[in-house]
């Protein structure tokens, strides 16, 4: 029998923008009720990918009882950052400014609008049948914004924590991440927070730099949206609700030392990772080498830094339309349209025949990341963040 359970916890605040977090982050898990899990193990959806709460449900029922685990998904910040589960659209002062150059270019009058809104404003453009974009915010929600990566991997750690409150004897079992594009480079990053904490990082086309299209889109380019709705004629570039900003004079500035903390190739972060570990986290990597957005080249980086300082990694990589099974892989671009299901039933039986207990070693451990002008503190068990 598999029990599911759904939890709400006090998570982590934003320590770097020193934004107070209002609500609690919610988890759901599913384990066997009649025997000891094997493992525990994070499945860990992208940017606006596999968020469809039946599919992932049933997912994790499946791994739950297929593989004698304890299955989990954590609805991470800014995991709700799509129309289709829960976000909604809106005009911050950059599209504002954006949208009033589209009005005077195309001449369009809105004198018979009795009220101006975002839908009317829709219709008002849409009815224009004119090939038109502007841009809009994706306001995820929770009314939260994209911090990227670092509150996402703690949000994850700190449901790993309560799971060792909560159940007996799970302190020395395997912890594995199955993560596609974002979702995998989450899982990185919480091997980067607590080196010992993770026993096996599976990634699929996540990139190891800051996507800073995701970060800093629309000041970048505004026509590389990261999502795009049409109405017709009407193309409306969607960014991710952000503070990040390129402005220097601004709190918000995305600096190098933003950038260098998310850097998960990083040489010498990767150096303090490994001398901080006693039992180093393996890496099984999927990646196309015609991705487009994370580049092979970055990922073939990763790989050569964790091998350097002694991490085990495997990285299978795919360029040809043979390598097109239809069933793993689909295609070749970001993802590969891989199914995170198929990746699971290929990864985690092998995974589980070779892991063993392992010594939990972060009660005393404060993570300390040097980057260009601070350091950043990290002491997961403790929830203590620092940037000094």
């Amino acid at each position: 029998m598999i029990i599911n359970e759904t939890k709400k916890i006090v998570s982590c605040d934003d320590f770097e923008l020193e934004i107070k977090r209002d609500t609690e982050l919610e988890y759901s898990i599913s384990y066997p009720s009649d025997i000891k899990p094997k493992a525990i193990v994070f499945i860990i959806p992208g940017c606006g990918g596999d968020t469809n709460n039946d599919y992932m449900n049933n997912l994790r029922e499946y791994v739950a009882n297929t593989f004698s685990v304890v299955a989990v998904n954590v609805f991470y910040h800014c995991f709700y950052s799509r129309p289709e589960n829960g976000a909604t659209l809106s005009f911050d002062d950059f599209d504002i400014n954006y949208l009033k150059a589209v009005i005077e270019k195309f001449k369009i009058d809105f004198s018979d609008v009795s009220e101006i809104t975002k839908e009317t404003i829709l219709k008002k453009l849409h009815e224009v049948d004119k090939e038109m974009t502007i841009s809009m915010t994706l306001v995820p929600k929770k009314d939260e914004y994209q911090n990227f990566g670092v509150m996402q991997a703690i949000d994850h750690l700190n449901v790993l924590k309560e799971l060792h409150k909560t159940f007996i004897d799970t302190h020395e079992l395997p912890v594995v991440c199955f993560g596609s594009s974002h979702g995998g480079y989450i899982a990185q990053m919480m091997a980067k927070f607590a080196p010992n904490s993770i026993s096996h990082v599976v990634d699929n086309s996540s990139y190891v730099r800051p996507a800073l299209h995701f970060i800093l889109g629309k000041e970048i380019n505004v026509n590389r949206p990261e999502y795009t709705q049409y109405f017709d004629k009407l193309r409306v570039n969607c960014f991710v609700q952000t503070y990040w900003t390129l402005d220097a004079n601004s709190p918000y500035c995305y600096s190098q030392d933003r950038d260098t903390i998310r850097d998960v190739s990083n040489l010498e972060h990767i150096k303090v990772m490994s001398n901080a570990s006693q039992d180093k986290t393996q890496y099984t990597l999927y990646h196309s080498e015609h991705d487009t957005v994370a580049l092979i080249q970055e990922k073939k980086i990763l790989c050569e830094n964790l091998i350097a300082n002694g991490y085990k990694v495997v990285l299978h990589t795919f360029s040809k339309e043979e390598d097109i099974d239809g069933k793993l892989i689909k295609n070749l671009k970001h993802g590969m349209d891989m199914s995170i299901k198929e990746l699971i039933n290929r990864e985690l039986p092998s995974i589980l025949q070779s892991a063993t207990s392992i010594q939990r070693r972060e009660e005393n451990l404060v993570m300390e990341y040097v980057c260009n002008t601070v350091t950043y503190s990290l002491d997961i068990q403790k929830s203590i963040y620092k940037i000094s």
